[in-house]
Formats: structure tokens, C-alpha cells, sequence
């Protein structure tokens, strides 16, 4: 397991996540992110739009009203390393003081774990059928909602 007290900064991922697909903000998600501010933690999301909808996506977002907890808000086209490395890199820190919490193991997940970063899997959802396999790795903690995220850090 990773050392817990190197974490400082900790990058969601939107949908499945902190916001439930075609529903609206989990009735949990602004409590969480606001308590692990309130904790210190720097906090950043970062979002695929695959339709291209940028402007949509941050309008998603901001309108929920939790963006203001966010030091770093990302919306592309598609999750890469790249977007990670940079994100993780303008928060200020390197990839083993950051903790990943996504709902998707083939994508962020796989992603935090080629970097080096803490890993939280959202093992319930409509993308739990995409499991953790020889290319994501094993994730470093597997919860059911970013509840537990508060319970482990």
C-alpha cells in the first residue's frame, strides 16, 4: 500500500465519480471535496468530453458549484498521461504525493499508476464491468464511492 502521509494533492475524475452520468452532483461529492480542502489537500479534476463539448463539460461543472474547491480544472477530448503529468506538475508536486480517484481502472487509474500516483478505484457504477487488468494494474484501494477516500486519508 502507498504511505498515506505523502499524499498532498489528490485529481478526480468527473463522471462515475464525484458526478453521477445523466443524473446530477452524488448528494456527497461537495462535502468530501470540501472536508479534504479543509484538511489541506490541493485538489484537481480533470474530465474527458469526447463529444469535443468543452465549453459544455466546464458549464457541468461549474454550474454544480463545486469548481470553487478545485486549485485545477481539466476538460479534453480523452484522459492521457500527458494531461496528468501536466496537471499533477501545476499543482506543484510530483506523482508520489498524489492520490488518483476514478471510477474507470482502464483509463485514470491506469494512468496514476504509470505515474507513480496513490490509486482509488470506484468499484460500483455503470463502469464497473471495466476491471483492473494486466495493463491498468492492480489500484492501490478499491471503494465504492469517494466516501472512503475521507476514511483512508
Amino acid at each position: 500500500m502507498a504511505d498515506n502521509g505523502k499524499i498532498k494533492a489528490i485529481v478526480f475524475d468527473w463522471i462515475g465519480t464525484l458526478y453521477e452520468r445523466d443524473v446530477g452532483l452524488f448528494s456527497w461529492s461537495t462535502e468530501i471535496v470540501g472536508e479534504l480542502t479543509r484538511r489541506k489537500y490541493d485538489l484537481a479534476l480533470i474530465s474527458a468530453a469526447p463529444d469535443g463539448n468543452f465549453d459544455g463539460r466546464m458549464n457541468q461543472i461549474q454550474d454544480t458549484g463545486i469548481s470553487r474547491y478545485f486549485d485545477t480544472i481539466v476538460v479534453d477530448i480523452t484522459k492521457t498521461q500527458k494531461i496528468f503529468d501536466t496537471c499533477i506538475r501545476g499543482l506543484g508536486y510530483v506523482s508520489e504525493e498524489v492520490a488518483v480517484v476514478d471510477d474507470i481502472a482502464t483509463k485514470g487509474i491506469r494512468i496514476g499508476k504509470q505515474l507513480g500516483c496513490t490509486t482509488f478505484w470506484i468499484q460500483k457504477g455503470d463502469r464497473s464491468h471495466l476491471l483492473p487488468n494486466e495493463e491498468s494494474g492492480e489500484p492501490d484501494y478499491k471503494i465504492d464511492d469517494v466516501r472512503e477516500v475521507l476514511k483512508i486519508l
